[in-house]
């Protein structure tokens, strides 16, 4: 399970991820080894104390938890047995690089609240609908969310970094009922490209 969940992150890792919402601008996401942790909802478990004293920052769990596989391997088993949502969470967490095909997500503005009195402060969420193997052996659809939080726009260009991955057999309730923005594009592009061109800029 812990191989799965790092090994689709390195995955992630490999590209910047761009849409293009026409004449709304662009959004370009980035993952990063902080993210890890928050992502896979680890931050819900009780993990801190089999981290080294020294081993504080998401960056450094990240690393620590990628070195030490079997290690946090049935510690996570044990802890996600009774959560069925968090257990949602980490199984669906494979399909994250699925979610940039813009043949099957839909894009949605989370800053336009269907609750004012929700506590997420996410800016942008792509959905994918995925269809998994029940326990009955049956399939059922499962509603994914990716968050999105701003950290800067550049003109027209929004830089976003991945803040929450939401996995639960009902349409969540931040995007249900709301009118998905329109994409032109997605795409994912190699780190070399963008590096090389980021380095042509300077």
């Amino acid at each position: 399970m812990i191989q799965e969940l790092v090994d689709t992150f390195e995955e992630l890792k490999k590209y910047d991820y761009l849409i293009d919402m026409g004449d709304k601008g662009f959004i370009i996401i980035k993952f990063k080894n902080e993210h890890f942790y928050h992502l896979a909802g680890f931050h819900k478990l009780n993990l801190d104390i089999y981290f080294p004293q020294k081993c504080i920052s998401k960056d450094k769990k990240y690393k620590y938890i990628k070195s030490h596989t079997e290690k946090f391997e049935n510690i996570l088993k044990n802890q996600i047995k009774e959560n069925q949502l968090l257990k949602q969470r980490i199984t669906t967490f494979k399909y994250i690089p699925s979610i940039f095909d813009e043949k099957h997500t839909i894009l949605y503005n989370l800053r336009e609240k269907n609750n004012p009195m929700s506590l997420y402060d996410g800016d942008f969420g792509l959905m994918r609908v995925f269809q998994i193997e029940s326990n009955a052996n049956n399939m059922e659809d499962i509603y994914c969310l990716l968050g999105l939080k701003n950290r800067g726009l550049l003109e027209t260009t929004y830089n976003c970094v991945p803040q929450s991955w939401m996995a639960d057999r009902r349409p969540n309730s931040l995007v249900q009922y709301k009118k998905p923005l329109y994409i032109k594009m997605l795409a994912k592009l190699p780190l070399k490209i963008t590096q090389h061109s980021e380095n042509e800029d300077i």
